[in-house]
């Protein structure tokens, strides 16, 4: 009998005999799927690389067009979180700047990297690194909250002005949509059991 821990709560799970074609094995506490499908790695960068290119537009242009009692105002995203800045919320400016701008660049660099590496299967130490810095980042990229709270206003401020949704909001959707697609295709836990593979193929290799 072979015991095994769920990548996502450690849930020890003894696992008697693989599970058959067509049937998942799924963690009894968190509901983990062992057998999900995935995406390959030429895939997955090519996601990134979209993600990547979209985020031009969705940082920089105008999310959505404001017009109230006849004054309009448009922003982008990295100018409502310099605008907090200069309103004194240094911290609710860095917050948005950092889970909205920042960390989402970083995820999908790494993203393609680790990609790169394992389809050609090149194992180095800055691999290792940036798989267990994207561990942790994951849980940073919060665009979805930030498009939440885009929605919001838009139904707040829908009877009372008129709202004009521009380039950047739906460059900004789009490159949230990438990142949820990335994030389910890459198969974080079983990329360091085919690192531990390609060690062992160059450790025979070497004999």
């Amino acid at each position: 009998m072979k015991v095994i821990l769920c990548p996502e709560c450690d849930q020890p799970i003894h696992n008697k005999t693989a599970p058959k074609a067509g049937i998942q094995a799924c963690c009894p506490r968190c509901n983990y799927c062992f057998n999900q499908s995935h995406g390959n790695p030429e895939t997955i960068i090519a996601l990134c690389l979209t993600g990547l290119i979209l985020c031009i537009p969705a940082f920089f242009s105008p999310l959505m067009d404001i017009k109230l009692l006849g004054n309009g105002h448009s922003d982008s995203l990295w100018g409502a979180a310099y605008a907090l800045t200069q309103y004194k919320f240094y911290f609710v400016g860095i917050l948005v700047a950092l889970c909205s701008i920042i960390f989402p660049v970083l995820f999908l660099t790494l993203s393609s990297h680790i990609s790169w590496c394992i389809s050609r299967k090149k194992t180095t130490p800055l691999l290792i690194f940036n798989m267990k810095i994207f561990h942790h980042l994951e849980e940073w990229v919060m665009l979805d909250i930030y498009l939440l709270a885009i929605i919001i206003s838009i139904i707040k401020l829908g009877d009372t002005a008129h709202l004009h949704l521009d380039v950047g909001f739906y460059s900004f959707l789009g490159l949230m949509l990438t990142c949820v697609i990335v994030q389910r295709l890459l198969p974080l836990y079983s990329y360091w059991d085919t690192i531990e593979s390609f060690k062992l193929e160059n450790f025979k290799n070497e004999q």
